[in-house]
């Protein structure tokens, strides 16, 4: 239970506002922030427990929060020790016996808003780079290797097509997939594109709930240097996601060249003659299978 708690509170701290300078996590990090903005590397990435994480960002990855500095020190303890927070706000839910799901949920709610009006808390935005290469993500993972070699092929009109066809169903999937969370978090909206220099990259617009508090935010998935990155930013109490803009943050490091997702040109050719020959009928499901596996290794 602190634990869900824990990261749903983080989850609707998290705000945004207006950038204004340049700020460099490492050689690999900068971001287009608002002037009085700070920055911590965390000593653990909350991120890490949740199943799969390691097929995508490898294990030992690199989490900073981004924020002014009562707000970064205070997500850093919650996160820390969450029991410093938590349990004083769980021990006055036990006093209160309150008997309904929804009067538990606004009482939290209420002792969160308090909470983070003491510590003056504003706005934390996080950014997680994965531990692992995207070459070796590929090399260990045959479907995402085979994902990543369709995807390079495409042009970022045909990735934008492919997903609005399939996006009801895989938002659909998205949400089902919060497990616990699925009470507090609803995704609504998703992007698959590629940026300036031809990487692929995601984007999920979702609407957190812990009443009173309400929020919008944006998850970012994207690729630097031949690593995955993952970014996150709420917006406590907004209507509207137009001023929340996690690409124009990162503007600033999205100057590498295009990630060489394929050693071998002709590999995503044959894939994909494959693949049509299958949907033709020309194959049985059994030989494109076996097909396919031998091209991977």
């Amino acid at each position: 239970m602190k634990k869900i708690l824990g990261i749903v509170v983080l989850g609707l701290l998290w705000c945004n506002t207006l950038p204004a300078k340049i700020i460099n996590l490492s050689d690999d990090i900068n971001l287009d922030v608002p002037d009085n903005f700070i920055y911590s590397e965390l000593s653990q990435n909350m991120f890490e427990e949740i199943d799969g994480w390691e097929d995508f960002f490898g294990s030992n990855s690199e989490m900073f929060y981004i924020g002014t500095p009562n707000s970064v020190n205070f997500s850093k303890e919650l996160i820390e020790n969450p029991d410093k927070f938590l349990e004083p706000i769980l021990k006055k839910l036990e006093r209160k016996k309150l008997k309904s799901e929804r009067a538990i949920i606004n009482f939290i709610g209420k002792e969160v808003k308090k909470l983070s009006k003491k510590k003056g808390y504003e706005s934390v935005t996080f950014i997680i780079k994965g531990g692992t290469s995207i070459t070796q993500l590929m090399n260990d993972n045959n479907d995402f290797k085979e994902f990543m070699l369709e995807v390079n092929e495409m042009s970022a009109q045909d990735l934008e097509k492919e997903m609005k066809a399939g996006k009801i169903d895989f938002i659909k999937d998205l949400n089902e997939g919060l497990g616990e969370l699925k009470q507090f978090y609803k995704f609504s909206k998703i992007k698959l594109s590629k940026d300036s220099n031809n990487n692929p990259y995601l984007i999920f617009n979702y609407k957190a709930s812990l009443p009173p508090l309400k929020t919008i935010g944006q998850w970012y998935l994207f690729i630097h240097n031949d690593r995955p990155y993952f970014m996150g930013i709420d917006c406590m109490g907004c209507t509207k996601l137009k001023e929340i803009s996690l690409i124009k943050m990162t503007e600033p490091m999205l100057s590498s060249k295009k990630v060489n997702i394929s050693a071998n040109n002709d590999l995503a050719k044959q894939l994909k003659d494959l693949s049509e020959l299958f949907k033709s009928g020309a194959l049985t499901k059994e030989e494109f299978t076996k097909a396919k596996k031998k091209l991977l290794n």
